[in-house]
């Protein structure tokens, strides 16, 4: 019985990995380069629970503390599916903030072209300068909240998916949030990655999903640096199954190279 137990253990944590696996649950608990290193702790532990069980001279004394390596097996029925709920989305860290310079000492940009009202006819949003597909998503959101973005991309047109949070400490009154969850390792660095919002607060549900097309205008943040926020032309309520929840570093899609950042003008 001895020997059975630390068989029973490595196959039941084998099993809940390949289960979580080929359910397709993973993703919301790891980034996809760490699936390969996962995947291979399965494997192990199921040739040590086969030595167990064969070998003769395998012994493990066992001890009632021992019954804590049941846990993580009983906890993942109450896990679900492992997709952070969308209400800790305000007290995750963020990529909503600063560029790296204050509001004074960011050049003017001769290009800036800020709208005037929502008139959506002004604005052509058959071919926006960003499209912000899940594969650039992280990538995209990082340039536009740095200094260059500030300086390059104001005026220009963008559509980006999300989640909303209308209220948070990275958020400047006054606007929302839209964003994903964006995991480069796993799903406790989990954070917010998105962009600031200028739309009428009382027409967007917190927590809702929504596709924006707008028009990158510069603004100072709460912090007292200058960022970049999307003056909203259209907004579309869509079904959140439709999207993915999380994100993930370019390289986590096709086939690593990221070719996506191709179409994008990221200086």
């Amino acid at each position: 019985m001895k020997k059975k137990i630390i068989t029973i253990v490595c196959m039941l944590y084998a099993g809940l990995i390949l289960y979580v696996y080929f359910m397709g649950y993973l993703s919301h608990f790891l980034a996809p380069k760490m699936h390969k290193y996962i995947l291979s702790a399965a494997l192990i532990l199921l040739f040590i629970g086969l030595v167990a069980l064969i070998n003769k001279k395998f012994t493990y004394q066992f001890k009632p503390i021992d019954l804590i390596l049941f846990l993580p097996i009983i906890a993942i029925f109450f896990a679900g599916t492992g997709k952070i709920s969308l209400s800790l989305a305000k007290n995750r860290s963020n990529n909503f903030s600063m560029a790296n310079k204050k509001a004074s000492q960011v050049e003017d940009n001769t290009a800036k072209k800020e709208p005037s009202d929502n008139s959506y006819s002004q604005y052509d949003f058959t071919k926006v300068d960003y499209d912000v597909v899940d594969a650039a998503y992280s990538s995209i959101v990082d340039y536009l909240s740095n200094t260059d973005g500030v300086k390059n991309a104001t005026g220009k047109t963008i559509r980006i998916r999300g989640f909303t949070v209308k209220k948070a400490d990275y958020i400047t009154p006054g606007y929302f949030a839209i964003g994903k969850y964006n995991i480069s390792c796993c799903v406790a660095d989990a954070s917010v990655y998105g962009l600031l919002v200028d739309y009428d607060l009382s027409k967007i549900e917190d927590n809702g999903w929504y596709e924006i097309e707008g028009v990158l205008e510069k603004v100072t943040n709460k912090w007292g640096y200058e960022t970049l926020a999307i003056k909203a032309v259209k907004v579309t309520k869509i079904d959140k199954n439709s999207e993915q929840l999380y994100i993930y570093p370019c390289y986590a899609y096709d086939n690593g190279s990221c070719s996506v950042l191709d179409n994008y003008d990221l200086k």
